[in-house]
């Protein structure tokens, strides 16, 4: 009799340290051992690997900064060569929630952070805490004087390219022509990377995607989702990374893409919040946040494929539902083939 994997998905593979898959009858009597097939880890050819984290929320008072900072330890130890950060930096960004006065305490506790891990770049980009109560585009030049990097920008390690778009204001409602324009400058940037792999990092999850299953959360793209949506469908040696709802990463036991998902057409990954997760109830996304939850992941690039490894930071564990082996395998897309259907993009 042939059985499947209740919460398992094609691209879910075996923790690096398992050895064989055990099989219990239904008394939970094992019955024996079977090799690990299609679900082996590879255990060669590994380019380089890079940690990623997300909804840090650095207040300036509590216990987030030393969460990250542990965090990036982690990484370096596990050899990673960089980290990405996926929004949310800070709670309030530059401002305070209760003065106009310049408030810098909690990108100054993120810059401390980064600073004390010389060896491990971080490449953030801003969420939509980054402009509670004043936008980002008022504080540009204090945004790169403290996180050393744009509002979106590239970066390039070895054959691949990284890309960032930072959200200019707290919603697409506010400042919503800059939003357009960070999607122009997206999509010219895969047109000019269209035949390289490239990693796209932005924010905010996507309606009823990973991240984000049912739409258990919100999401602020409204109606330029569709102009990111067919950008990401045709260029695709892309990645999308994102964070925002701070989904926790044991949710596939309850929702199948809640990590990982290509229901829009192309490979989207969500990032659970590395200063403390949300689990459902009954369907409905908790919002107050368990940091013994605290998540990430390390990835590490093959030549054709991601390994995707997602670790609890309490004890640095494994979770081995959030493993996933995604393939990588570059495609030629002719030069100038977009168009895009929505007409926010002009195209010839």
């Amino acid at each position: 009799m042939a059985y499947k994997y209740t919460y398992f998905i094609p691209e879910n593979i075996a923790p690096s340290n398992a050895k064989s898959i055990g099989v219990y009858d239904s008394n939970g009597v094992k019955v024996c051992n079977i090799p690990l097939g299609r679900l082996t880890p590879p255990t060669d050819n590994k380019l380089y690997s890079f940690g990623l984290v997300s909804d840090m929320h650095l207040d300036g008072v509590g216990m987030n900064g030393t969460y990250l900072s542990n965090a990036m330890t982690f990484f370096e130890n596990q050899g990673c060569s960089f980290c990405c950060h996926a929004g949310d930096m800070t709670n309030i960004g530059f401002w305070s929630e209760t003065s106009d006065e310049i408030y810098l305490t909690q990108m100054a506790d993120y810059k401390s952070v980064i600073d004390t891990h010389p060896d491990l770049p971080m490449y953030g980009i801003c969420g939509n805490h980054e402009s509670y109560n004043k936008s980002i585009m008022e504080n540009l030049a204090e945004l790169k004087e403290y996180t050393y990097r744009d509002l979106y920008y590239t970066y390039e390690h070895g054959d691949d390219v990284y890309i960032f778009i930072g959200q200019p204001s707290g919603t697409m409602y506010v400042e919503k022509e800059k939003w357009i324009n960070e999607l122009k400058w997206l999509q010219s940037t895969l047109e000019t990377n269209r035949n390289k792999r490239s990693f796209v990092f932005e924010h905010l999850t996507l309606s009823d995607d990973s991240g984000n299953p049912n739409n258990i959360h919100n999401a602020y793209w409204y109606d330029l989702e569709a102009t990111l949506v067919g950008i990401m469908k045709h260029y695709k040696n892309t990645m999308l990374f994102h964070g925002h709802s701070h989904l926790d990463l044991n949710e596939q036991f309850n929702f199948s893409y809640s990590n990982y998902s290509t229901r829009k057409g192309f490979k989207s990954i969500s990032i659970p919040s590395s200063g403390g997760s949300r689990i459902t109830v009954n369907g409905v996304l908790q919002k107050v946040n368990n940091p013994e939850l605290r998540s990430g992941y390390i990835a590490e690039v093959y030549t054709d494929c991601v390994i995707l490894r997602g670790y609890y930071f309490k004890n640095y564990e494994a979770v081995p539902i959030a493993t996933y082996r995604i393939d990588t395998t570059l495609v030629e897309i002719p030069a100038n083939t977009f168009t895009d259907d929505t007409g926010t993009i002009k195209t010839t």
